[in-house]
C-alpha cells in the first residue's frame, strides 16, 4: 500500500473539443494504445498504491462504458452525476475520500508511470508538513490551449498564484490534497465558482498553502490531434524511454 489510501478521478465533462476524433465518444471513453482514459488512469492510481479509487462520470459516460475489470472495478467507486462544472465534480466526490489526503487526477492527463510514482512520492513528503494543505503537479508549457498558469515562488516549491495568462509553468492535471480542503465548499458556492482552476485559485487566496512538483512529461487529451501524439508518447514509455 502507497502513502495514498484514496485516489480520485474527474470524468464528468463531454470532452467537445475531442469528440470529431474519437466517433462521438465522451472523453473517459476514447481509447488510447489499447485501453480507455478511464481504465488508465484508474491503472495509474492504483501503480502507485492508492487502494480505493472514486471515480465521477456522466449520465451518457455511464450509459455507453461497459463494466470495467474485476480487479479494477472492486476498488472503484463509481459515482454517477451531470455536474455544471469541474468544481462541483470535485466537491460531489468529496464525500467518498474520507480523512485524511488523496490523490488527484483529471482523466484527460496522461503521464509515464515513472512521472507518477515521482509525483505521488514527492506529494506525501510535502504533505508531511502541517502547513500544506495541497500539491499541484506542474509542467513547462508548451503551448497547449485553455492552460492554468502557475505562478511560483523562487525556489518553485510553492504556488503563489493560478493565471490563464501565459507563464513558464502550466498545472499537469494531477494533484493530491488533504481533504480538509471540502471545509472551503460552502464558501466557493457562495460565490458562484464554476471550475476547478477557480476553486484552486480561491484556496490559495484564503492562504491555503499549495505546493509544487515539476513534471518532465504529461500529455494532455483535449482535441484530436492530441490523440496520436499520446500513442506516440506511450510507446516510448512501454519501452522503457521514460523520464523521472
Amino acid at each position: 500500500m502507497g502513502p495514498f489510501l484514496n485516489g480520485a478521478i474527474i470524468a464528468a465533462g463531454r470532452g467537445e473539443r475531442l469528440r470529431a476524433g474519437s466517433n462521438d465518444l465522451p472523453k473517459p471513453l476514447v481509447t488510447v494504445a489499447g485501453m480507455t482514459l478511464l481504465e488508465r488512469q484508474i491503472r495509474a492510481l492504483l501503480s502507485v498504491g492508492v487502494g480505493h479509487v472514486g471515480v465521477i462520470v456522466n449520465s451518457e459516460t455511464a450509459r455507453l462504458m461497459g463494466p470495467l475489470p474485476e480487479t479494477l472495478a472492486a476498488v472503484t467507486d463509481l459515482c454517477v452525476a451531470d455536474t455544471p462544472n469541474s468544481m462541483e465534480s470535485l466537491l460531489t466526490l468529496g464525500p467518498k475520500l474520507g480523512n485524511g489526503t488523496f490523490l488527484l487526477a483529471t482523466v484527460d492527463s496522461l503521464m509515464p508511470a515513472a512521472g507518477w510514482r515521482h509525483f505521488a512520492a514527492g506529494a506525501a513528503r510535502v504533505l508531511e508538513l502541517p502547513a500544506c494543505h495541497g500539491v499541484l503537479g506542474i509542467t513547462r508549457w508548451r503551448g497547449e490551449a485553455r492552460a492554468l498558469f502557475a505562478d511560483l515562488d523562487a525556489d518553485r516549491k510553492l504556488i503563489t498564484g493560478l493565471t490563464d495568462d501565459p507563464r513558464e509553468f502550466i498545472t499537469a492535471g494531477v494533484y493530491a490534497f488533504r481533504t480538509s480542503i471540502f471545509d472551503c465548499s460552502v464558501a466557493a458556492r457562495q460565490l458562484g465558482l464554476q471550475a476547478l482552476r477557480r476553486f484552486l485559485a480561491f484556496l490559495i487566496n484564503r492562504k491555503l498553502q499549495l505546493a509544487a512538483i515539476e513534471i518532465d512529461q504529461v500529455i494532455d487529451i483535449d482535441v484530436p490531434a492530441d490523440l496520436a501524439a499520446a500513442r506516440r508518447a506511450i510507446e516510448d514509455w512501454d519501452k522503457g524511454g521514460e523520464p523521472r
